[in-house]
């Protein structure tokens, strides 16, 4: 069975800036938690319509580029999983999404969106996430999906949203 899970967050940080930062899969194992010792194994990029044009090319991924990553899904176990993903959607400055294409799951679906707003006298990001994601293997997986995996996903996008404001203002 599908399980969906939504997180949000509001960062200081205009929404070019932070779209930017997010369409660019090399900072993805940045905001990974540290114990999955995610790395880049590979990155088939496809051009992101729209973007560019400020002094060179983007570094978005674009419909169509698939991002290898290499994953430790079970820390401290020294077992590392690929996991490739494909970017399906890509609309600049307001959202991308990702799916699977291999990896530990039976369907994962990541829908990443943007919206500028202000808070507090403060302009800044809403950053929104939202998963669905299947183990497979039936009952035992949906068991395994809520009891285990829920959490995981909780502490990765809670890891995430602990170091972005800080990756955002690094150069």
């Amino acid at each position: 069975m599908i399980q969906r899970v939504q997180f949000e967050q509001w960062v200081p940080v205009p929404l070019d800036r932070v779209f930017q930062f997010f369409s660019d899969p090399t900072n993805l194992p940045r905001l990974m938690p540290p114990e999955l010792s995610a790395e880049i194994v590979s990155i088939e990029r496809a051009p992101a319509s729209g973007e560019g044009g400020r002094g060179g090319a983007s570094a978005a991924a674009g419909v169509g580029t698939e991002i290898t990553l290499s994953v430790r899904l079970l820390p401290p176990l020294p077992l590392w999983t690929p996991w490739v993903a494909r970017i399906v959607e890509f609309e600049p400055g307001r959202h991308f999404t990702d799916v699977q294409v291999k990896g530990p799951f039976r369907h994962w679906r990541h829908r990443h969106a943007f919206e500028s707003a202000r808070r507090a006298d403060a302009h800044g990001t809403f950053v929104r996430d939202d998963v669905e994601y299947d183990l497979g293997f039936g009952v035992l997986g949906d068991a395994t999906a809520r009891w285990w995996v829920a959490g995981r996903l909780r502490h990765t996008f809670e890891e995430r949203q602990r170091r972005l404001e800080e990756l955002l203002h690094r150069p």
